[in-house]
């Protein structure tokens, strides 16, 4: 695969993935992360400006999209399955990046587990569709 190929479709996965995760935190989970605020009694304030605080987490989508990108086109079957691939590849970044994250924050208390549920199902929900993505946005032979 090409470079420009390579960083084209990661952008634009990270582009999608910052969107509907922005729209599940802020339009469908919204409710739910407003009562996550009131039972929260440790500061999320981070010690830099809150521009650092956005791109840092515009960042970690960018990054999914990254190795999503790179371990699909290093690592699929050229013939087999790579739909299948797909599939799995995104329910084991899943499960060892946002699922153990999750996990951390609400076993260290900095969560309830209500939201952190739900925050999970959505990025599930987000990654899913990418299944049916990479195998058509990056082919083996290239």
């Amino acid at each position: 695969m090409s470079t420009s190929r390579f960083l084209t479709v990661s952008i634009l996965i990270g582009i999608y993935l910052n969107m509907v995760g922005w729209a599940g935190n802020a339009l469908v989970l919204g409710d739910a992360w407003d009562e996550a605020y009131a039972l929260i009694t440790i500061s999320l304030t981070p010690p830099y400006p809150a521009l650092v605080k956005e791109l840092l987490s515009l960042a970690s989508d960018f990054v999914y999209a990254f190795v999503l990108v790179w371990i699909f086109a290093k690592a699929a079957p050229a013939q087999a399955s790579p739909t299948r691939f797909a599939f799995v590849l995104i329910l084991v970044l899943w499960t060892g990046t946002v699922g153990v994250t999750y996990h951390a924050l609400v076993n260290s208390g900095f969560l309830p587990f209500g939201i952190a549920w739900k925050t999970s199902l959505w990025a599930l929900a987000t990654f899913l569709p990418l299944g049916f993505v990479l195998p058509r946005t990056i082919a083996k032979s290239e």
